[in-house]
């Protein structure tokens, strides 16, 4: 199986690119923060009821429970997986693990996720795997905050995708020396379009090769 997460700070086409794909032959997809999608009818309702609870949360500034309950999102990433599992090529528009450990920084007290953080990778790498490839869609802190129609979420703001985008860059890096390959796209200076053709040849390509 061929499995390719698509990773990137918010704003960045993910959602969009992974709902394109969906309509390619022998491809199937995960959207993790979009389960109302899943095949998986348990994935499916916890996932909508985890999205509640993280709009609840992220209305009344709760920061911490926020990030405990996008953890919680895992839960049904994995009943999908399994689901999806004899597929050929799966695609999903976050990864499990360099996702989770990147947000953790971003909602939890530096102290607190400096304690954590080792202990969820630790959990995450023996309960999830890492994808045979990473598409890594860039876009600067600032487009992002100029394409966000939402303004709810904790983590918006410069400083904040700064040091997020940061975060992502050093975990793709460890993917990079853990042998994983990473297709890197430029979408500030592309239109989603662009950007969607460049992900669809990488995806012929990477298949031909298996």
């Amino acid at each position: 199986m061929i499995t390719i997460s698509i990773v990137g700070i918010d704003n960045c086409g993910k959602t969009s690119l992974v709902k394109a794909l969906n309509a390619l032959e022998e491809v199937h997809t995960i959207h993790v923060t979009a389960c109302e999608h899943s095949r998986s009818k348990t994935a499916k309702w916890l996932g909508i009821i985890f999205a509640a609870m993280a709009r609840f949360s992220e209305s009344r500034k709760m920061r911490i429970l926020t990030g405990f309950v996008y953890l919680l999102h895992l839960v049904p990433y994995y009943f999908e997986r399994n689901t999806k599992r004899s597929s050929r090529v799966l695609i999903s528009d976050r990864d499990p693990i360099i996702d989770t450990l990147c947000y953790i920084e971003c909602y939890l007290p530096s102290r607190l996720s400096h304690i954590l953080k080792p202990s969820v990778k630790w959990l995450l790498e023996r309960f999830f795997t890492y994808p045979t490839h990473f598409c890594y869609i860039e876009v600067s802190p600032e487009i992002s905050l100029e394409r966000n129609g939402n303004n709810s979420q904790l983590h918006d703001g410069i400083r904040s995708l700064t040091r997020l985008k940061e975060l992502f860059d050093e975990e793709l890096n460890y993917a990079v020396r853990r042998g994983i390959p990473v297709f890197k796209i430029n979408s500030n200076i592309k239109s989603f379009e662009e950007v969607l053709d460049e992900v669809k040849l990488y995806l012929k390509e990477a298949t031909v090769k298996n």
